[in-house]
C-alpha cells in the first residue's frame, strides 16, 4: 500500500498509520474488503457452558477480534464487548483461537480484518 493510500485510508482505519511504522500488516473493517473474512465450514464454535446449559439460559455475546491472512484469530485481539453471564464469555474466548476462518481479501490479496458479531446460545429443544 503506498503511502498516500494509507494516509487517506487513515481516516477510516487509524491502524494503517501504525502498520506503516512498524511493519504489522494494515488491519481492515469489513465494509473495506470485497471478500470478508468468514467462518470455515469445519471449523467448530464455542462449546455451551454445561452449568447454564443445564438450567436453559439462553444469551447472545458480542465478540471483536481480528482474523489474520492465513485464517486464524489473533488471540490477544479478542474483546468481550457484551455478555450476559461471564461462562458465555470464557467459552467464546477459549474456542476462537481454536476456530479456522477464510480471510478476508482486499483486491485479490489477503488482509487482516477486524470482526464483530454476535455469538448466540440457544438451547436446543427437548426431543
Amino acid at each position: 500500500m503506498t503511502r498516500l493510500m494509507c494516509v487517506l485510508t487513515a481516516l477510516l482505519s487509524p491502524v494503517c498509520l501504525l502498520a506503516q511504522r512498524g511493519g504489522v500488516e494494515p488491519l481492515y473493517y469489513e465494509y473495506q474488503v470485497n471478500k470478508p473474512a468468514r467462518h470455515a465450514p469445519n471449523s467448530r464454535g464455542p462449546e455451551y457452558p454445561p452449568q447454564l446449559k443445564a438450567r436453559q439460559v439462553e444469551g447472545t455475546v458480542l465478540v471483536q477480534y481480528v482474523v489474520d491472512t492465513l485464517g486464524r484469530v489473533e488471540p490477544k485481539t479478542i474483546k468481550i464487548l457484551r455478555t450476559p453471564d461471564s461462562a458465555f464469555s470464557a467459552a467464546v474466548t477459549i474456542a476462537l483461537p481454536k476456530m479456522r476462518f477464510s480471510p478476508a481479501e482486499r483486491s485479490g490479496k489477503r488482509v487482516r480484518q477486524l470482526v464483530q458479531e454476535p455469538v448466540q446460545f440457544v438451547v436446543p429443544p427437548l426431543e
